[in-house]
This record gives structure tokens, sequence and C-alpha cells, in this order.
């Protein structure tokens, strides 16, 4: 991702996907983090919404995950790929981050982390029949939608 640094200069960094989670959708001794960012106006996110915390994410294509339970294969688990042409161009999305101290993996336990998460939308009609049924299902921790 792409943030500004404390020297005001831009910077590319590699932190890892998935903002803290509100502690209310945590499930269990981890925070396996919220990836998508639906709806800054939510209390939790609006400590994070600051300049200071606002990224861009480049990315050349993306994936939805299949929501037929129980698919397990890399090859099955993705149900479209989505890009601005076939031949992959460079874009980005909108995203927040923040360092966090907590735990990710239970077998690991707590430590200092860099984290972000993509800013996201309602979906539009080419990814709304596959987007819009795992949003029903609650997709936090780490899976989809915050």
């Amino acid at each position: 991702m792409v943030r500004n640094a404390a020297d005001g200069q831009r910077e590319v960094a590699n932190l890892l996907w998935g903002m803290p989670t509100p502690l209310e959708r945590v499930k269990g001794k981890a925070d396996y983090g919220t990836t998508n960012i639906r709806n800054p106006q939510y209390g939790h996110w609006q400590q994070y919404v600051g300049v200071e915390h606002r990224c861009v994410v480049p990315v050349t294509s993306f994936s939805e995950p299949s929501p037929t339970p129980g698919i397990r294969t890399l090859r099955q688990v993705f149900s479209g790929l989505f890009a601005l042409n076939e031949d992959r161009p460079l874009f980005f999305f909108a995203g927040l981050w923040t360092p966090w101290h907590g735990v990710r993996k239970v077998k690991d336990g707590a430590g200092d982390f860099e984290l972000y998460g993509f800013m996201t939308t309602a979906p539009n009609a080419l990814i709304k029949p596959i987007h819009a049924p795992l949003m029903g299902v609650g997709h936090l921790a780490g899976k989809c939608c915050g």
C-alpha cells in the first residue's frame, strides 16, 4: 500500500491485510482482521478515518470468493477475477491503515502489526450477484465487509 510517511513523503509499505475488527465481532482469542470497510460512519471506524490513516492500495485485479459452501481448492475458491481489462493495468483501492497491538494468531500470541483494509461500497451490477449474498452472511474477521 502507499501512505504518507511521518516526514510527509509518500512511501510504499507492505502491511498485513485486515484492520482491527470491532470488539463485539471478534470471536475467540484472535482478531483475524476486517479486510473490507464498507461503513466508515460506524463508530469503530471513526478512529481511523483521519488523513493520517488513509492510503491507497495498488492492484491489477481482484476476485470474489465463491458463495458455494465447502469449496476449498484454490482453483474453486474464486468465482470470478475482475480487472479493468485483459491487460490488467494498475488501479487503486482507497484504504485505511493503522499500527496495532494484539493477537492475529493464537499460536503466535500478541504482537505489533501495521494493518490495512480496503474502503468498499455497495456492489455494482457486475459484482452484486456474487458479492451481495456474501454480504448477508456477515463476513467480518478476515473475510469481508465491515
